[in-house]
């Protein structure tokens, strides 16, 4: 082979051998691009998920078993058949004359519980998640899923009635919880924990978060 032909074969090669390099090269860093997008992506993606998981409150998915867990821990005296004056636990669009637990948050469930343990007192319910609440001055809240209503599960009405153990209520609330304003012209008291206690007259509104 004569030399000029022999170097003009070994420049061949060494080219072929660099485009080789330069293509593995890219083909790595392109996998290693998708890979960090797909890990990047994932874990945005679990993070939306989990943040919507946390969105969403636990509830109580019957009236009886919301019912059973308040009255769990020697608490049943605390805790009578909660009032309504269909005497009913209907939880339904458009039944207003009933008193249901069914669907109320569990967080709902446990602040109630930890009020009865503390106050003393006994705690008649006259207000859960059934239909017919008070608007707020909102259109409709008790079916827009951001709302803090009674339709959602975050509020339950406690009896001020004296003969319901209201006035063991009314004197607790007033007396270890702030003060803060009004809601609607009701006065506003407001826990350690940050709920809400608003007194309507025959009833405080009690709103966990």
């Amino acid at each position: 082979m004569r030399k000029t032909a022999l170097v003009a074969l070994v420049g061949a090669l060494l080219a072929t051998g660099a485009t080789f390099e330069a293509s593995a090269t890219a083909t790595a860093a392109a996998n290693s691009a998708t890979a960090d997008f797909t890990a990047d992506f994932t874990a945005a993606n679990a993070s939306d998920v989990a943040g919507a998981a946390a969105a969403l409150p636990e509830k109580f998915a019957t009236h009886s078993a919301a019912l059973a867990r308040l009255r769990e821990g020697g608490l049943a005296s605390k805790f009578p058949k909660p009032k309504s004056t269909g005497n009913c636990t209907t939880r339904a669009k458009g039944v207003t004359n009933c008193t249901s637990l069914e669907k109320v948050n569990k967080k709902t469930v446990e602040g109630m519980r930890v009020f009865a343990q503390k106050s003393g007192c006994k705690i008649q319910i006259t207000g859960g998640t059934e239909w017919g609440h008070a608007p707020r001055n909102v259109p409709d809240p008790d079916n827009h899923a951001k709302y803090k209503s009674h339709w959602n599960g975050y509020k339950l009405d406690v009896s001020t009635k004296a003969a319901d153990g209201g006035t063991c209520v009314t004197n607790y609330i007033t007396t270890h919880y702030r003060r803060d304003g009004s809601v609607d012209g009701h006065p506003r008291y407001i826990s350690g924990g940050g709920n809400w206690y608003v007194n309507e007259g025959s009833h405080w509104d009690v709103t966990y978060f």
